[in-house]
């Protein structure tokens, strides 16, 4: 039973899809996943990012996102919104936890994905997740 419930923690390593990224909004890096005890890819990121904040007038815009559990499309809402009232900015990292991990992508990528954020929230597509 043990190695049966440990098997779900494993995973194959599958090539990425294409995507419709422009390439300003790449991360410049062979491999951007880092492992939480990676200390040099960890430090050299960071170095990057103090890199970049220093030489930028404007600093970085850095947006988190939080959970919320069932409440979680309102940091969703809340993107789709400031696009229509028309000032929301263009990020230069986001990250989140929980629902806002899965809403951090589209917020990066910009309002041009707001169509496929709320489609996410509210198309019904999570509806039998837990159902099986």
């Amino acid at each position: 039973m043990a190695s049966l419930a440990l098997s779900g923690c494993g995973t194959l390593d599958r090539p990425m899809g294409p995507l419709r990224i422009a390439p300003d909004q790449i991360v410049p890096a062979q491999d951007p996943r880092i492992g939480a005890n990676d200390t040099v890819k960890l430090q050299a990121l960071v170095a990057e990012v103090a890199g970049r904040i220093s030489r930028s007038e404007r600093g970085q815009r850095i947006l988190a996102l939080s959970g919320g559990g069932a409440n979680g499309a309102y940091g969703a809402g809340v993107l789709v919104g400031w696009t229509e009232r028309g000032d929301r900015p263009t990020f230069d990292i986001v990250t989140g936890v929980s629902t806002g991990a899965l809403a951090a992508p589209f917020a990066f990528l910009g309002a041009d994905w707001d169509d496929e954020l709320r489609q996410a929230y509210t198309g019904g597509g999570a509806d039998g997740l837990l159902s099986a």
